[in-house]
């Protein structure tokens, strides 16, 4: 019995690692959407202000504005997040 719990207590640590290693990822994924996405909405923002000041208004720049390219932004958003969702599905039916 001692040695089922530790045999059981050793693979809740691997998985445990092995989620952290997952979290991390995906935290990097994220922030590199984040700045893609950025990029795509070509804003920019006042350095001086902070993102919950009030002044903190955005520009549009680089054709922004433009119809097409709002809806080249907005469907490679959804398919980066239907790729995300898949990816995350397709680790949690592995394990």
């Amino acid at each position: 019995m001692v040695e089922d719990n530790k045999q059981l207590a050793s693979r809740i640590d691997g998985d445990l690692q092995t989620a952290h290693q997952e979290v991390n990822l995906l935290r990097q994924e994220l922030a590199d959407t984040n700045r893609r996405i950025t990029e795509l909405t070509g804003l920019t923002q006042d350095p001086q202000d902070g993102p919950d000041s009030p002044d903190a208004a955005t520009t549009p720049v680089n054709g922004s504005n433009d119809p097409q390219a709002q809806r080249a932004l907005i469907k490679e958003t959804h398919m980066l997040s239907v790729t995300k969702v898949c990816c995350c599905s397709a680790t949690v039916m592995i394990r």
